[in-house]
């Protein structure tokens, strides 16, 4: 997880929803808003949705993953402004449920859509900037 400082409260997620700049991609939804200036860092949040994902530790497994590839692409890139990043499950495109794979191809499946976006975050990234 995140130190609390990283992570975005309730607060700050409803406030995104109202001002936010959105993008959507294939499988996934970023919105986002400027840092305050005083803040020299990102705030993020994931929000993967209890009816597509039902287990929590499903969920948890993926939301693991998905940071830690948004830690190494903010490592790997020098982005100038910070903002405040809210990543979900784009829910058009996201249509199986992992309940009804067995445990090897579920974890395949969260492992594919891991890699997808690895892709497609930098086009995510940069259509919001």
């Amino acid at each position: 997880m995140l130190p609390q400082s990283r992570r975005l409260t309730s607060k700050d997620v409803r406030y995104i929803q109202k001002v936010r700049k959105i993008a959507f991609s294939d499988h996934f939804r970023v919105q986002r808003v400027p840092q305050y200036p005083n803040r020299k860092f990102h705030q993020i949040s994931i929000y993967i949705a209890a009816d597509k994902i039902h287990r929590a530790s499903w969920r948890h497994y993926v939301k693991r993953r998905l940071l830690e590839v948004l830690k190494a692409y903010n490592q790997k890139t020098e982005i100038q402004k910070y903002y405040k990043i809210f990543l979900s499950l784009n829910p058009k495109t996201i249509q199986i449920d992992p309940r009804q794979l067995d445990t090897k191809a579920r974890k395949e499946y969260f492992d594919s859509l891991v890699e997808k976006f690895q892709r497609e975050l930098p086009r995510l990234l940069f259509r919001i900037t």
